[in-house]
């Protein structure tokens, strides 16, 4: 019997110290850290992606990425950065589902850049819900975080739906941290009575059309301006009866002188007649 123990004892070392040796190995991923600069009003933001790797040889990678999403979240993938003596071979995210797998060698900081869209459902005007999960990134490692930085403040509450999950929330209502592996759902309130001063001031524009009803009135000023130019011109035109006062005198030259000559014929006359007579 004591055989018998021994090579049992024996065979399941053999059997569990690859086991043992995997759960215990050192990860190539140090931490993970997902940054997300959101505007739940208009449902689209950026995510900072920085995943701290230390690796010797030339390895794959596969690093979760849509960790923070609602229903129908989605992320573009845009570029990516590195710092450090880390070198990516390569890198692709596959959008179905939600996997970054990155080639690389060597050790530092890699920080992809996604942009994203409809992370966040609406319930109702607003009243924002998103849901976190990094159930899948305690398979690379439990040092994570996720930093949700809001560009307004907000009424923020959550229900965590798993265990070693730690929540801070800024008093600013802008910004989220959250640490630890599982899952919870985020509830944003916007502060309504902020945005009700904001309604107010926009019928304020068109009250600037007022001193444009104040100028109108002196429109007719000007125009009266214009009516002594027209009676101004009406002189001008009656400076043309003045010809035939001057066509009058000149009838009056000519009728003085037909007198003349009449005169001058009767008196040649008058001595042609006492000349017969003599």
């Amino acid at each position: 019997m004591t055989w018998f123990k021994l090579e049992l004892t024996l065979l399941i070392l053999v059997v569990l110290t690859p086991i043992l040796v995997d759960a215990n190995t050192i990860s190539p991923v140090e931490s993970i850290r997902y940054e997300l600069l959101y505007e739940p009003l208009e449902n689209t933001g950026l995510l900072v992606l920085k995943t701290s790797i230390s690796l010797g040889d030339c390895s794959s990678l596969y690093i979760p990425v849509k960790v923070v999403e609602a229903y129908f979240g989605m992320y573009e993938y845009i570029d990516y950065t590195v710092e450090g003596n880390l070198h990516i071979l390569g890198s692709y995210f596959n959008e179905s589902t939600g996997i970054l797998e990155v080639v690389a060698c060597g050790s530092g900081v890699f920080e992809a850049y996604f942009a994203v869209n409809d992370l966040f459902f609406e319930y109702g005007p607003g009243v924002y819900s998103v849901i976190v999960d990094t159930s899948d990134t305690g398979l690379l490692t439990r040092n994570n975080e996720v930093y949700l930085n809001l560009l307004n403040p907000y009424n923020i509450s959550y229900n965590v739906f798993s265990n070693g999950i730690i929540v801070e929330v800024d008093q600013t209502g802008s910004r989220v941290l959250i640490r630890g592996v599982g899952s919870l759902e985020l509830v944003l309130t916007s502060e309504l009575g902020e945005e009700e001063p904001g309604i107010t001031t926009t019928p304020q524009p068109p009250t600037t059309t007022t001193p444009r009803l104040d100028t109108t009135p002196t429109r007719p000023a000007t125009e009266t301006t214009n009516t002594p130019k027209s009676t101004t011109t009406t002189p001008l035109n009656e400076t043309h009866t003045i010809k035939p006062l001057v066509s009058n005198r000149e009838s009056g030259n000519s009728g003085l002188l037909i007198l003349g000559i009449v005169l001058i014929i009767g008196v040649v006359v008058f001595f042609l007649v006492k000349k017969k007579s003599v």
